[in-house]
């Protein structure tokens, strides 16, 4: 341990156990990884955070990224530049451009994949796509771990831990992913979109959709998904309208969540995706 200007103390433990000791007995610490959100928010150009600190560096246990014939598997302390270079040619498309769209090539160098999906304050651009891969994610404290499901990871307790995410291995044949805004300094003009789907002859037989980067909130909605999956990739003109109005109708009765900027966004978005789907199927046709 020893003092620093970033924080009161700072706690540098070397292995995975003396880390879960060291956030047992230190609950309100601050666990520091690349610290790039963090640092980001903070208006004094040398910044002090109140609690003590707990440094993530020297634990190699969270760095490892292993495959297997079913997942990926990464460390919640893996860089997000290091998963974007080892992952390139099995990284699902979407999931590579949520993690380039992470700041800047410095940026990316330091971030990890665990503070992109831990962040307290907000989902950020990482969260929406895993989730939508039925990613599961490894909580431990000292004694105990657990595996959750990231869509219902609602929070982390004072003593736990994200260790790892498990990415599973799926066919998506169409995969889309795209960011505006910067949800960190302007959340209110900040938004995501993911859309995975498989397709089988032509037809949507599986639809996932969300909008993210929204505070602590990822939004979906399920009519829509559920409208078209089992459509043909060509919609016509009444199924492209009547889809929009589905989503239109479900972001319009959203209370407090979305402001006047990423309702109109997100619509624009539907709109411009739908029109996408007619262009693949003619292209492939």
């Amino acid at each position: 341990m020893e003092g620093n200007s970033l924080g009161r103390n700072i706690y540098a433990p070397k292995s995975l156990n003396e880390l879960l000791h060291l956030r047992e007995q230190h609950p309100d610490t601050i666990l520091w990884s690349g610290g790039t959100a963090l640092l980001r928010m903070q208006k004094d150009p040398v910044p002090f955070f109140e609690r003590d600190i707990i440094h993530l560096s020297g634990v190699n246990e969270l760095k490892k990224v292993r495959r297997t014939e079913r997942y990926l598997e990464i460390g919640a302390g893996v860089p997000v530049k290091k998963i974007i270079n080892v992952g390139q040619h099995i990284l699902p498309f979407a999931l590579a451009q949520a993690l380039m769209s992470i700041g800047s090539p410095a940026v990316r160098n330091l971030a990890t994949i665990g503070g992109n999906l831990g962040f307290r304050d907000g989902r950020l651009n990482s969260f929406s796509v895993l989730m939508l891969m039925d990613s599961i994610v490894e909580l431990r404290m000292s004694g105990k771990s657990r595996w959750v499901q990231l869509g219902r990871l609602n929070s982390i307790s004072a003593t736990e831990v994200l260790t790892r995410i498990r990415i599973p291995f799926r066919n998506w044949d169409l995969q889309y992913f795209r960011a505006i805004g910067d949800p960190l300094l302007h959340p209110m003009d900040s938004l995501s979109f993911t859309v995975l789907a498989e397709t089988n002859k032509g037809i949507i037989s599986n639809l996932r959709f969300a909008v993210g980067n929204i505070g602590k909130s990822t939004l979906r909605s399920i009519d829509f998904e559920t409208y078209l999956s089992g459509k043909k990739l060509r919609l016509s003109g009444r199924e492209l309208e009547t889809a929009v109005n589905i989503f239109q109708s479900f972001v319009q009765n959203i209370e407090g969540d979305l402001t006047p900027f990423q309702k109109d966004r997100s619509i624009r978005f539907v709109r411009w995706f739908l029109r996408e789907l007619r262009d693949v199927y003619i292209f492939t046709e």
